[in-house]
């Protein structure tokens, strides 16, 4: 049978697909909102057979409802995927797998034929060999012919067998689905006019699909759209909505969600107000939290040059004593009087101080300990200056890394982006060379050891009006 892929039907079945799923995932969602309404906001509802139906809503129609979303979205997802890979992977047009052997055949014809008339030629008297030139040419195009559709087809079959990874996850939600159903059919006794709950046994796809919901696109869209109604986000689900965004940084809901954690964060300071007033009267606190780094290395026998990017999400509340806490750890203290500032800290290995002035205008940093990308141990000193909006250092590293040089410069700049009154994001690039590198090091401690032996042999010659000899 014949791999076929035909883009435009492959692109109105996605179109189609999310066209009637979507409106499938909405009727969900008001489901959700209905059944929350129920077995949350419905004190008056109450008797056994109320509290079994909210037990029997919550712990088995709610897990549903979710799988049925994350299945449809799957489909979605899957279905948009599938003719997107293939134009990233194998080509932008259709392709048929029979019809491409065939072309494959028939070039491979045509490369037999143009051989058999050069072997004509050559065995002439006279070959003309202008003619066997041309025929040449002809077979080495009809070779790249050949070679070209094979690679066509040897993409459209390692395609075939990959697609099906693109439709993974939909067998285990179409599972949970079904399992649920099921459960919800024998879910009422009539005799004691209550909803009676599976055994905790048989509710591990309930859990399954509950923990894939926490972790989805959805349920963050939820969360953002709670907070911007006015509603509070428990810690659990603002831990939630910040590890999605730390692992999702290109997320197009990045931006609210941002906003709306920011707005949480706020909120639940604004709420203890006899620690608002000590935190505005004397101590403050730091928090960051790393989104991302990388580094860039380009490395000779001279010299090593690098690049290396990082970017990270700062609350900074005022206060001249402050508590500094990177990705939720307690990492250090700072005291801040404005014209002079101090900041101590451990960060990724590395112990850091920095003295500033007249509200960190400029000042000077320094750091010591372990470069996890070298895996060696360096020591930095710098100059820097900041007008708010972006900072610039300038410095010196010295390091125990042979490979890439024991000294080196850096310069590193960092821009600052608002993202509320107390939250910025921070993104730097670091710009850096070193030398003096292992290699370095042999050829001096050679020159050092030979020169003795070498110097009193050359001022011989010379003393004897000798010519060096060559």
């Amino acid at each position: 049978m014949s791999i076929d892929m035909y883009l435009g039907s492959s692109d109105q079945q996605a179109s189609s697909a999310q066209h009637v799923l979507q409106n499938h995932i909405n009727a969900y969602q008001q489901l959700q909102t209905a059944l929350s309404q129920f077995t949350v906001n419905s004190p008056s509802l109450s008797g056994v057979t109320y509290q079994s139906a909210k037990a029997y809503s919550s712990q088995v129609l709610t897990p549903l409802l979710r799988a049925s979303i994350l299945l449809d979205e799957a489909i979605i997802a899957a279905c948009r995927k599938l003719p997107s890979e293939y134009r990233s992977s194998v080509d932008s047009v259709d392709l048929r797998e029979s019809d491409l052997v065939d072309r494959i055949a028939r070039a491979d014809r045509i490369v037999g034929r143009y051989q058999e008339l050069i072997n004509i030629e050559y065995q002439r008297t006279k070959p003309n060999w202008s003619r066997i030139q041309n025929l040449q040419t002809a077979r080495s195009n009809q070779l790249t012919v050949k070679r070209k559709l094979e690679e066509k087809l040897h993409k459209l079959r390692a395609f075939h067998q990959s697609s099906p990874q693109i439709f993974s996850q939909i067998a285990g939600l179409h599972s949970a689905v079904q399992q649920g159903i099921r459960q919800s059919q024998q879910s009422w006794n009539a005799s004691t006019k209550t909803f009676v709950l599976p055994p905790k046994s048989e509710m591990k796809w309930a859990e399954e699909v509950n923990g894939k919901w926490e972790k989805s696109p959805t349920y963050m869209q939820e969360l953002i759209h709670k907070s911007q109604k006015g509603f509070e986000l428990s810690d659990k689900e603002c831990e939630a909505l910040g590890q999605y965004l730390l692992d999702n940084p290109n997320s197009k809901l990045y931006k609210n969600g941002i906003r709306a954690l920011q707005k949480e964060i706020d909120g639940k300071l604004e709420k203890n107000d006899f620690l608002a007033g000590i935190i505005d009267a004397l101590f403050g606190s730091v928090y960051s939290t790393d989104i991302e780094g990388s580094v860039d290395r380009n490395t000779s026998f001279w010299s090593s040059k690098y690049i290396k990017y990082s970017s990270k999400i700062e609350v900074d509340e005022d206060g001249i004593l402050k508590g500094k806490f990177h990705n939720g750890t307690v990492n250090g203290f700072a005291i801040d009087l404005k014209i002079l500032s101090l900041d101590v800290d451990v960060t990724d290995w590395h112990l850091n101080a920095s003295i500033g002035a007249m509200s960190n205008a400029f000042g000077l940093n320094s750091d010591f300990g372990l470069n996890t990308s070298t895996q060696a141990m360096e020591f930095n000193i710098s100059g820097y200056r900041s007008d708010g909006k972006s900072s610039d250092d300038l410095g010196v590293k010295i390091t125990t890394d042979f490979i890439n040089g024991i000294g080196g410069i850096y310069h590193k700049h960092s821009s600052i982006k608002p993202i509320s009154k107390l939250t910025t994001q921070i993104n730097t690039v670091e710009v850096g060379g070193q030398s003096i590198n292992g290699g370095h090091l042999v050829i001096a401690g050679a020159a050092y050891v030979a020169l003795p032996i070498v110097a009193p042999i050359v001022i011989g010659w010379l003393s004897m009006g000798a010519p060096l000899p060559k």
